[in-house]
């Protein structure tokens, strides 16, 4: 089976289907903690490996780009979702023109922080970082 890599101009980030104007990154970071198992044992097996379950997956990521005042149904909508402690549903696409649909993350999030950054020789920048809720879904 074959792949081809994917460049990242052809992904986006939405809340729902509404494009999140302006956002030039996205990271979703998903993770699995483990708790150690292991136990005394009466082998004289000096080489004792250790053991460990796996615990509940979790995920949180951040999105980043140009600050896009008026962004009613993407930054705009991001701001409301934070102040409202409100999750929202977030579509955190890589490839926007595969065939048959776009190639997606889909996750319902909170928002737990907002950053903001102005600088007089460059662009005006917004960052949004977030926790997931529940499942992390591909397509």
């Amino acid at each position: 089976m074959s792949s081809t890599p994917v460049f990242g101009s052809k992904g986006n980030a939405k809340i729902g289907t509404a494009l999140i104007h302006e956002i030039t990154k996205w990271s979703l970071d998903m993770q699995r903690p483990t708790k150690e198992t292991t136990a005394f044992t009466d082998d004289a097996d000096p080489l004792l490996w250790q053991t460990f379950i796996a615990g509940i997956r979790g995920a949180s990521g951040k999105l980043e780009g140009n600050l896009a005042e008026g962004d009613t149904t993407g930054q705009d909508a991001l701001w409301d979702a934070f102040l409202a402690d409100d999750p929202i549903t977030l579509n955190l696409v890589t490839d926007k023109d595969a065939t048959p649909s776009a190639k997606e993350f889909t996750v319902s999030a909170l928002i737990t922080k907002f950053s903001a950054s102005g600088d007089v020789n460059n662009l005006n920048t917004a960052s949004y970082e977030f926790t997931v809720t529940g499942a992390v879904s591909r397509s």
